[in-house]
């Protein structure tokens, strides 16, 4: 009965979150989704190494919205501009309906995942964490990324690492989320599954070489490093890291990955030596993403499988309530309030890090071998 009333709790919040926001659908089909559109045209017309200009971007987002004005950039590789090409095939309107359908079942196949792996209460939290209706309603791709993800951590779980590294290396389409992936592999030592993930990210830059050529890969690398690329950064207080947490301060970025940042650095260093492999892809996923820049909330979504990870059976009391807090709504909303909420949610994470690091300090060094098996909460 538990289980049961876990899962229809689950699905009656979601719906109900997704309804609060509707009006947002609207905001995110012509904003960011509009942002792949045009990719995806340019990519149809074999045009890839226009992809990264901005004046051909605004042209055709202006054939779809004349009242267009501002530029949002297409931050993704060229390969990814060709596997959304069929979009292209539809209209604006239609290619969103279809896009939303497609995330729609990346998120009932990762919850399904969820609930093989985690039971009910997993379900329950992953759908109230807000990051995850919050990219759906903006038109985003997170949840075929928090997918291959939960995915990739059943394959290792089986040790299957091969496949595990190849579904996590799609994350090299959206770069900056990779790391924390590489690091767990690393720190465990899991060198099938750290080769296929670094063979899969080359295939992926080598595709993207072969359909931009060097000056599409130069003109991808300029809007990426140049802090002037209109749209980049819509706002670095709303980013989920400690950039945005200096931003919100009004503090030097410099001073604060001096201070915060080198501390997250060492429980790192010190966390991933040893202990179970189950942390360590905790501590890496989760320190790495507060480190990388350009984080924005609905990617959190990645961070998902970590959290629930961490409130395995028997875990400390602390764990469980942080990750309670960070996934509950009033903590996400407070964040996108803005004001005092910015400060708020980096810290918990910290926190949610720190006493993670804690957890079976006194277990082994993990090894290649070792079971990665979540244990249900």
């Amino acid at each position: 009965m538990r289980d049961a009333g876990n899962l229809l709790a689950a699905a009656a919040l979601l719906a109900f979150i997704l309804g609060m926001g509707a009006s947002i659908f609207p905001h995110g089909r012509d904003k960011d989704f509009l942002v792949l559109y045009t990719g995806a045209l340019l990519a149809t017309e074999g045009r890839f190494a226009e992809l990264h200009d901005p004046a051909a971007r605004l042209a055709h987002e202006q054939a779809i919205l004349p009242h267009r004005t501002s530029l949002i950039p297409f931050v993704r590789p060229h390969v990814y501009a060709a596997i959304l090409s069929p979009l292209a095939h539809l209209s604006h309107r239609g290619a969103f309906a279809a896009w939303l359908a497609l995330q729609g079942g990346c998120l009932l196949l990762m919850l399904f995942m969820i609930w093989r792996e985690f039971g009910s209460e997993g379900v329950f939290l992953a759908s109230i964490f807000l990051p995850v209706a919050l990219g759906l309603m903006h038109g985003q791709d997170h949840l075929f990324f928090g997918l291959a993800v939960m995915a990739g951590l059943r394959f290792l779980a089986k040790g299957r690492d091969v496949p595990a590294g190849l579904l996590w290396s799609v994350l090299f389409v959206k770069f900056h989320l990779a790391p924390g992936l590489g690091l767990a592999l690393l720190a465990s030592r899991r060198w099938r599954a750290l080769g296929a993930f670094a063979a899969g990210g080359g295939a992926l830059a080598l595709a993207s070489l072969w359909l931009g050529g060097w000056g599409g890969a130069v003109a991808y690398v300029r809007i990426l490093t140049d802090p002037g690329t209109e749209g980049l950064y819509p706002g670095r207080e709303t980013l989920a890291n400690l950039e945005g947490l200096a931003a919100s301060l009004g503090v030097s970025l410099a001073a604060l990955y001096a201070t915060l940042g080198m501390a997250i650095v060492a429980l790192l260093v010190m966390g991933l030596r040893r202990g179970p492999w189950w942390r360590q892809f905790c501590l890496a996923l989760g320190g790495c993403l507060i480190l990388t820049p350009h984080v924005y909330l609905y990617d959190l979504t990645i961070l998902l499988p970590a959290l629930l990870l961490s409130m395995r059976e028997g875990a400390a009391a602390p764990v469980r309530a942080l990750v309670w807090l960070i996934a509950l709504p009033p903590l996400m909303m407070a964040f996108l309030a803005g004001g005092a909420g910015w400060f708020l949610l980096v810290p918990v994470i910290c926190a949610w890090l720190w006493f993670t690091s804690r957890e079976g300090r006194s277990a082994p060094a993990a090894s290649p071998q070792e079971s990665s098996r979540p244990v249900p909460v």
